[in-house]
């Protein structure tokens, strides 16, 4: 095996490394700068903000009994339900997380329910957008009870029973039933297209429509 040196100007591969003249240099990073948390809370999704959970915190009984059960990790009777993930629970000042989700105090709950309904999406959907940003005891079930006790959802979820299948009496002969509806294709002509279809022979009729109210006083098919 021969060993050989081959110049950068002549060496392909070194190409990349001469795209950049200068090389910058790096940001230094501050463990004390809030900004350099693993995820942010999507602001298109949830209108809540860090300082917004942290006073919420600041002044929730339970959150500040849970951070003193951290430093002593004594655990009361009404924190047992936070005690099997104390593994898993830390603080950055005021806020608390379960790994990189916020543990929301309790005043803001129902705010953010609100907002992961946003668009009345289903249990399931609501349930994903909750768990990607947030955390506390009882959460799904809470994100259950929310969406039973949503008005629209229930008006939604009632569906007509189907109509049960029957076959279509054919008709004795030509143009005794027809079936008819309106078409719209922008761009095309007027617009608007009157169908017409016969029954009996399958035959399509298109008529171009320049009104579509009474006052259009006879079709030619």
């Amino acid at each position: 095996m021969r060993i050989e040196r081959v110049k950068g100007e002549k060496n392909v591969a070194d190409a990349l490394s001469r795209l950049i003249e200068n090389t910058k240099e790096a940001i230094p990073f501050d463990e004390d700068n809030d900004n350099h948390f693993l995820f942010s809370v999507d602001a298109g999704i949830m209108s809540i903000t860090w300082e917004e959970i942290e006073r919420a915190s600041e002044s929730d009984t339970e959150l500040q009994s849970l951070q003193r059960s951290l430093d002593s990790n004594k655990w009361p009777k009404e924190l047992r339900k936070f005690e099997a993930q104390r593994n898993n629970i830390y603080r950055v000042g005021a806020l608390l997380f379960k790994g990189d989700r916020s543990i929301l105090p309790a005043e803001l709950r129902v705010k953010v329910l609100k907002y992961a309904h946003g668009g009345h999406v289903g249990e399931s959907a609501m349930k994903r957008i909750m768990r990607e940003f947030f955390w506390w005891p009882g959460m799904s079930v809470d994100t259950t009870e929310f969406v039973k006790s949503c008005e629209t959802c229930a008006i939604l979820a009632r569906k007509n029973p189907p109509l049960p299948l029957s076959s279509r009496v054919l008709p004795d002969g030509p143009w005794e039933v027809v079936q008819i509806d309106f078409l719209s294709i922008p761009g095309c002509g007027t617009g608007e297209f009157l169908i017409v279809i016969d029954t009996y022979s399958r035959y399509l009729s298109v008529v171009e429509m320049r009104q579509k109210d009474a006052r259009q006083k006879s079709l030619r098919l």
